[in-house]
């Protein structure tokens, strides 16, 4: 599968760091305006650890501070560290600030959809623009599991039934926020064989396929322990939760909601 990292995701990414990294050399440089004057020096005196206190660069030995004094130690030694974590932000921000800055107004995946489209009909692009490549994935054939009559009052919005309310959310809110997906696409499991996920779902930005299972009756035990044996079974085979497996579930008690739903979606999918 044609996976990437846009440039959006890098640039988003990056501002989020740097908006980090302003908010910590602010508390820093307020903490340090409050910190003691000079620095800590250790020194080792047999088997024993002496501390002083230096005022001054050009006072070599300090002041000594004895063990009452801790409170001051550890204030000394808490603003080196300090300063040296300054030292740090500053240049990363620098660092990483120059670079958004230098940053091309379009990436080379962005050139060919910016071409005029009389070049595009003479121009093979170095690859599938997303459109197309969402287009293609939606088109694949894939043979069905049979939906009884009783299931197949609960028809989506993009037409297919499925086979229960939480899918019917599930599939409504794929298609809402224009996510593309498969439902009950068959793959194999190398412990259990063809499984039939309940989704299998596009994020159509980074181009990552996610299998999504929903687990509906978490309070029935004999479900419970087919379920789990099915998550193993996708471990087995290299999918975990996160990476590249989306799992939601709900009891009897505890039906799972539009709310959950759309967080989901929101952070793996958009």
């Amino acid at each position: 599968m044609d996976q990437h990292f846009s440039s959006t995701d890098l640039l988003t990414m990056l501002r989020e760091r740097t908006s980090y990294l302003e908010s910590l050399i602010h508390d820093i440089q307020v903490k340090l305006k409050k910190a003691p004057e000079g620095t800590l020096v250790i020194a080792k005196r047999g088997n024993r650890i002496q501390y002083h206190h230096r005022l001054k660069p050009a006072d070599r030995a300090g002041y000594y501070l004895d063990v009452s004094q801790m409170d001051l130690i550890q204030a000394l030694a808490q603003k080196t560290y300090q300063e040296k974590v300054l030292r740090s932000a500053l240049q990363e921000y620098k660092t990483i600030t120059d670079f958004i800055r230098k940053y091309p107004r379009k990436n080379p995946e962005q050139i060919y959809e910016a071409l005029d489209e009389r070049r595009r009909l003479l121009t093979t692009p170095i690859r599938k623009t997303d459109a197309d490549f969402i287009k293609d994935w939606k088109s694949l054939i894939y043979p069905k599991k049979p939906v009884t009559d009783e299931e197949s009052a609960i028809q989506t919005p993009g037409g297919e039934y499925v086979r229960s309310k939480s899918e019917y959310i599930i599939a409504s809110l794929l298609t809402q926020k224009s996510i593309p997906y498969r439902y009950e696409y068959p793959m194999i499991l190398s412990s259990i064989g063809t499984v039939h996920p309940d989704f299998t779902v596009l994020n159509p930005r980074s181009r990552r396929e996610y299998v999504w299972e929903h687990l509906g009756m978490m309070d029935d035990p004999d479900y419970a322990k087919k379920a789990l044996r099915r998550i193993k079974a996708y471990q087995t085979d290299g999918y975990y939760v996160g990476k590249n497996l989306i799992l939601s579930f709900e009891t009897r008690n505890h039906p799972i909601n539009v709310k959950e739903v759309n967080a989901l979606i929101e952070q793996y999918l958009t």
